[in-house]
């Protein structure tokens, strides 16, 4: 596993990593999960969750969970989750689902939820959409798990579907959800799918849905393709075209690159030649090099040019710089240069080294070194070293020497810490950080030794820092009693403060027992704000307490909101009930802002029916401006039934009714129109809204189709757990 998350290229370590756990059962999933903590909680940490959770709980979801749910990153925490409860759902689905209903509304609910979708769809569709509604799953994306239930729907039963995606409000999710399910329809049946895309009234959705049946059409029949989507006209036609020349190239590569040259001059053609030029390139370089330069200077040309310039790249680098250094300087030129060199570096960094002297400065340039330095070390770390060490001081250097450092720290850290020792300043801090990140999650007590040797007290503390923050993944206790003992520990209080978060979380007893030994008040104080930050995100009455027993100021203000953002994301209503017992005060409003900016993310309905109960004051207005938002782009309507609630007369009451009017007239035009007919905005604003919202309707309709996206139920769930 360590060995495929080594690939440079995010496709191949997830092909690596699936192959790793190819065959492995649950007790032995659990078993890795273990001794991959520290990576899981990493940088590729996604990558392991999706593979590796599922197998896990497909044996022993709870187990599983507790594991998921024990992860220190956020982030890493939630793929987890969502990777537990994917397998879960494949094996027990009901046992999932009466898990998730179990937990309190709120952030972690909503994203359990959207979890099950994939699978719950799949088996009945009309079940999901029901618990889109329930568990208040709407969105305004395009990739949201209504239009992925449409298009799940649309290959088990279109007819249905069909009938059941006219009943939704009109605006872009159903647009959406039209376009997924006439795409799957039109694979089985295309001329009924093309029947109802044609005989749809929306404007919007009728070009999207054609689009999409032609582009399903095409991966059969793409003559048939073509001359239907000749038969359209302007954006419809361009949409069209991008549909169906993915799929005709790579059936016919040359007929598809003929008609594409037959067509008129025009956006439909330019978007076209974009799609079609790295396919071309890969089969005949020069004759797609020498047709991009035909086109008009423009977007096109230069997307064309890249597109070229990577793929000719592949085979022949040399060919493709010589060609690209003979065109006119432009951002395209350099832009071409770099997609050239970055891959290259994959196959040959030697080669890579001596071509990025050519490319003019800057940060795209600093990031080839990156991936030069990345994987040289790999295959030559001797020469790699020699490499960075004869490089200029500044761009590129630093990022070379990181990467080198860190590569070396993988397999031999001492040998990367004496290889750092050569360098000062600069150079130094930067790799010093890098070892000792990487060195003290094997050997803290070898790393801490290494540090305190150190000389550079900047480079020192910034090593410091890094060792701690590895080490606190591995032995929290062991960590923290080590920082208190370090004297010359410059950033002792954040450093401190960061390990009493971790330990709370993992053994809070224990936690607290040490916070009581430590003498300096200032470094307690940290310590006890990192503990209660820590103690949030398992126990909200825990931290709760520890925050009443603090003294009452600042510091106890500020743990109160601390602890109120965790709680707010696990149990609302119990993080809810606390906040207003709190005084009306800073500490009271900064509270109410914290918990109804997420409660309005993750359950506004339930929200807005507490915000009716809170009495008058500032701190119910603190709340209701979080709340509205939060919930303007997720609960459209539920936001706007408070945002008017709001003083006229702050001009940023105008600003977030627009901003609530924008977001539901793409999901409900018609509820949205009506209200906007009773809120006091000038009319010329309120004509100006509906205007925009039909623009808006038309440009993203058109603009799915430029950047290719295919609606996949991987990408919606995926997207469902991004930062």
């Amino acid at each position: 596993m360590r060995l495929a998350l080594a690939q440079s290229s995010s496709s191949r370590r997830a092909a690596h990593v699936a192959t790793a756990l190819r065959g492995i059962n649950a007790q032995q999933a659990a078993q890795l999960a273990e001794m991959l903590r520290s990576e899981i909680n990493g940088s590729y940490g996604y990558t392991i969750a999706y593979a590796l959770m599922p197998i896990w709980a497909a044996g022993d979801p709870q187990s599983a969970m507790e594991f998921a749910k024990s992860l220190t990153s956020s982030t890493r925490r939630n793929y987890a989750i969502h990777g537990v409860l994917t397998g879960w759902a494949q094996n027990n689905l009901e046992d999932a689902l009466a898990y998730v209903q179990s937990m309190p509304k709120g952030t972690d609910r909503t994203t359990a939820a959207r979890a099950l979708m994939t699978e719950i769809a799949a088996r009945d569709p009309k079940r999901a959409l029901a618990l889109i509604t329930e568990e208040n799953l709407h969105s305004t994306r395009s990739t949201s798990e209504l239009t992925s239930v449409f298009k799940t729907w649309g290959r088990l039963d279109p007819v249905t579907a069909a009938q059941e995606v006219m009943k939704l409000p009109a605006g872009s999710q159903k647009t959406y959800a039209i376009r997924n399910l006439v795409g799957e329809w039109a694979k089985n049946d295309p001329d009924a799918a093309l029947a109802f895309a044609q005989n749809l009234e929306d404007a919007s959705a009728k070009s999207s849905a054609i689009a999409a049946v032609i582009g399903a059409i095409a991966q059969e029949d793409p003559q048939r393709g073509a001359q239907l989507a000749l038969g359209l006209k302007g954006r419809s036609q361009r949409d069209a075209v991008m549909q169906l020349i993915p799929s005709w190239a790579d059936k016919d590569l040359q007929g598809a690159v003929a008609f594409v040259q037959s067509l008129p001059e025009g956006p439909a053609r330019q978007s076209a030649m974009t799609s079609i030029g790295s396919k071309w390139a890969q089969t005949d370089p020069a004759a797609a090099a020498e047709f991009a330069m035909q086109l008009q200077p423009g977007t096109s040309r230069n997307n064309l040019i890249r597109a070229v310039a990577g793929a000719w790249g592949q085979k022949d680098a040399g060919a493709a710089m010589t060609w690209v250094n003979d065109l006119p300087s432009s951002s395209a030129k350099v832009s071409a240069m770099y997609d050239i060199v970055n891959r290259l570096a994959d196959r040959d960094p030697a080669d890579a080294a001596k071509w990025i002297e050519t490319i003019p400065s800057g940060y795209s340039r600093s990031r080839l070194y990156d991936d030069i330095a990345r994987t040289w070390v790999k295959q030559d770390p001797g020469a790699a070293m020699a490499w960075a060490k004869a490089l200029k001081p500044g761009e590129g250097q630093r990022n070379a020497l990181r990467d080198i450092v860190n590569g070396l720290t993988a397999k031999d850290p001492a040998k990367a810490a004496a290889f750092a020792s050569e360098f000062t300043g600069g150079n130094l801090n930067s790799m010093a950080e890098t070892i000792a990140y990487s060195w003290g999650q094997k050997d803290p007590a070898a790393t801490m030794n290494w540090i305190a040797a150190i000389e550079d007290k900047t480079a020192q503390a910034g090593a410091y820092s890094r060792l701690f923050g590895a080490w606190d993944n591995v032995d929290p206790a062991a960590a923290a009693q080590a920082a208190i003992n370090i004297p010359e520990l410059s950033n002792k209080g954040s450093i401190v403060s960061s390990l009493a978060n971790q330990w709370a979380r993992d053994d809070a007893n224990a936690a607290i027992d040490w916070v009581n030994t430590i003498t300096d008040e200032k470094i307690r104080n940290s310590a006890v704000s990192g503990m209660i930050s820590g103690l949030a995100q398992t126990s909200g009455e825990t931290a709760a307490e520890l925050v009443a027993g603090l003294p009452p100021g600042s510091e106890q203000d500020k743990a109160a909101v601390t602890v109120v953002g965790r709680w707010a994301g696990t149990d609302p209503g119990a993080a809810a009930g606390w906040v207003s017992q709190f005084p009306e005060g800073d500490a009271r409003k900064n509270g109410m802002r914290t918990l109804f900016g997420s409660w309005g993310r993750s359950d506004a309905h339930t929200a807005s029916e507490y915000l009716a109960h809170l009495p008058d004051g500032p701190s119910r207005t603190s709340a209701i401006e979080s709340f509205v938002d939060a919930a303007d782009s997720r609960s459209p309507e539920a936001a706007a039934q408070w945002v008017t609630q709001l003083s006229s007369e702050d001009k940023r009451t105008q600003g977030r009714i627009e901003q609530v009017a924008r977001y539901w007239l793409r999901y409900d035009r018609v509820a949205a129109e009506a209200w906007l007919g009773t809120v006091s905005i000038p009319d010329a604003r309120r004509e100006y809204l509906l205007k925009q919202a039909n623009s808006a309707r038309t440009i993203s309709s058109s603009y799915r189709y430029r950047s290719g996206f295919d609606g996949t139920t991987e990408a919606t769930t995926i997207r469902a757990f991004s930062p």
